[in-house]
């Protein structure tokens, strides 16, 4: 800090111990002299915006998520009856769900109890547009929304990383932390666009890494999504973060409704389409350049 002008405030200088909850309690009168101050283990740190604790939980910063969103859920649903729908699901958007995917990456492998706050709020958010009663069955107002559960919104921010990692398009350090899968010998899988997934010893520390977490994601997308879409040179960011979104979401729901057109964004509609039979459920996982 010294060497870029910087000055370290010693009263907010905050120490956290990561490991596991037996290890960590072993530590006993552990502390650190920064400047005339003594500072001791917290609970919990603040970083960026994310809460981290001792054991990576994650459980403070999913409370205060979803209280957040919560918030504003309660502050819409008082003026919801001078809003049309459209409005009520653009607001929704905006100040809900900009809340609950912001840093989402970090809470893989996360339980789903502990994720099940988060999933409240966007539950309630949905029956907020729709008007609905809370005995109202969720699902068919998040398919109609197109929204997608907080599990599958965190595997496509995973994804997404993956591809701007993989196209030169994120920091250095998490470039190097992806691998090209090379078979040792010449297979028909070689020219399949796969990654090495390394090994943990320890599955609730190692396995939710994002060297771990990304490429067993990426694995497990259709080979038509890989070797397709994503290996266009032309795609960007927006257009793989809708297919990615199209693929989740056929997915999870069974794939959208014949009466719900799928809105695109134009980069995406601008594209032509190509139906793979070797996809999932029939549906777009290849694209190409229109002719110029």
């Amino acid at each position: 800090m010294a060497s870029n002008f910087l000055k370290l405030n010693d009263e907010k200088t905050e120490l956290l111990l990561i490991g596991h909850p037996k290890r960590v309690s072993k530590v006993q009168h552990f502390q650190l002299l920064i400047g005339e101050n003594t500072v001791k283990p917290s609970a919990c740190a603040r970083n960026l915006g994310v809460y981290f604790d001792s054991t990576l939980s994650f459980k403070t910063f999913i409370n205060q998520t979803a209280a957040s969103a919560m918030y504003h859920i309660r502050s819409l649903a008082a003026i919801s009856d001078h809003l049309p729908r459209d409005l009520t699901s653009r607001l929704c958007t905006s100040l809900v769900i900009s809340r609950l995917d912001y840093c989402n990456s970090v809470l893989s492998g996360v339980p789903k109890c502990s994720l099940r706050p988060l999933q409240l709020a966007l539950n309630m958010a949905a029956r907020l547009v729709f008007k609905a009663r809370k005995s109202c069955h969720v699902s068919p107002l998040l398919k109609q929304l197109k929204w997608l559960p907080i599990d599958q919104r965190i595997e496509e921010k995973i994804l997404t990383l993956v591809f701007k990692a993989r196209n030169g398009l994120c920091p250095s350090y998490l470039t190097d932390l992806l691998h090209d899968y090379v078979p040792v010998r010449a297979l028909r899988s070689s020219d399949t666009a796969t990654l090495t997934v390394p090994n943990f010893k320890l599955k609730t520390v190692g396995d939710r890494s994002f060297c771990s977490v990304g490429p067993k994601l990426w694995n497990s997308l259709p080979h038509s999504l890989r070797a397709g879409a994503l290996a266009c040179s032309d795609a960007t960011p927006g257009t793989v973060t809708s297919l990615l979104r199209l693929h989740l979401f056929a997915t999870h729901f069974g794939g959208p409704s014949s009466d719900q057109p799928l809105l695109l964004p134009p980069s995406v509609a601008s594209l032509v389409v190509e139906k793979r039979a070797d996809s999932p459920r029939g549906f777009v996982h290849a694209i190409k350049s229109p002719p110029r």
